[in-house]
């Protein structure tokens, strides 16, 4: 059996058969035993595995589409993305600059040809969320892509309290707060209070020319930085989750920061303040 295979029927066991499993399994060959006691899911639902493809593809950027889409002969790539869900199908309509186009396909014939995409172009095949073992990071894949870009945007804030405290000029400081949002600059103040327990390379704002943009783009990539090395140790398949929520470009530049294992003195944290900024973002709203 593959391995899915024992995952499900862990599930299914879990489901009817709940505190019950290791009795259940008792006639079963010593092997098989292990094979389904090893499964690290606690899970009851079913559902997870059924989603449509629709669903699943709602979770991943189009971007990461697109390569795989490139390869289909150009007769038939109009046809490949008018199968897929809105607003995914727009946008690679744009990218591929494919006007649109009308096919119309029978219920059964529109699932069919949608099940043979989705098997082309979802090859890594990752557990659903609710499969994977917990971790206080999971929450991280349940965002949508906006609202993970901002924490990405927080923890960089992290690195610029570091900065500030080096800095004697006020103008200077005063620069920095004007590109920063009011609920940035709330929690930025909370960063000065904090004891920064990673050393990172510093900022060098002696040589920002004061350019809000630039400043902005500087923190976005320290904040990469640092949750790829919270991310680091996490099961392969929840850093696929999250990676795939945003465009390309940023989860392939997030993944080259993630470990295989935790960064002693590091991961863990970064990990709390990855939750102080979910946290903190909860209580305060967007902006």
């Amino acid at each position: 059996m593959r391995q899915k295979g024992w995952l499900m029927l862990r599930i299914l066991l879990n489901r009817f058969h709940e505190g019950a499993v290791e009795g259940i399994v008792k006639g079963v060959s010593p092997d098989d035993v292990k094979m389904i006691l090893n499964q690290n899911v606690e899970s009851k639902e079913i559902n997870p595995i059924l989603a449509s493809p629709s669903d699943i593809l709602m979770r991943i950027h189009y971007s990461w589409l697109q390569p795989e889409l490139e390869k289909l002969p150009k007769n038939v790539v109009g046809i490949a993305i008018s199968l897929l869900p809105q607003p995914i199908k727009t946008k690679l309509r744009e990218a591929f600059k494919i006007k649109e186009e009308s096919f119309n396909f029978s219920t059964p014939a529109h699932t069919f040809l949608l099940n043979r995409l989705f098997k082309h172009i979802y090859k890594d095949n990752p557990l659903p969320l609710d499969y994977l073992p917990s971790s206080p990071m999971t929450p991280l894949a349940r965002l949508q892509k906006e609202d993970l870009i901002e924490v990405i945007d927080y923890l960089g804030l992290y690195d610029l309290a570091e900065e500030i405290r080096q800095i004697v000029h006020k103008k200077q400081i005063e620069n920095i707060y004007s590109c920063l949002s009011n609920k940035k600059h709330l929690y930025l103040r909370q960063c000065l209070h904090q004891k920064e327990k990673l050393v990172t390379q510093g900022l060098q704002l002696e040589r920002w020319n004061g350019d809000c943009q630039k400043l902005i783009k500087l923190l976005h990539h320290r904040g990469i930085v640092r949750l790829g090395y919270a991310l680091s140790g996490q099961h392969p398949d929840l850093v696929w989750h999250i990676t795939h929520l945003l465009d390309s470009g940023r989860g392939e530049k997030l993944h080259g920061y993630i470990q295989k294992e935790e960064i002693p003195g590091v991961t863990q944290a970064l990990k709390l303040q990855v939750k102080n900024v979910i946290d903190y973002q909860t209580k305060a709203g967007k902006g």
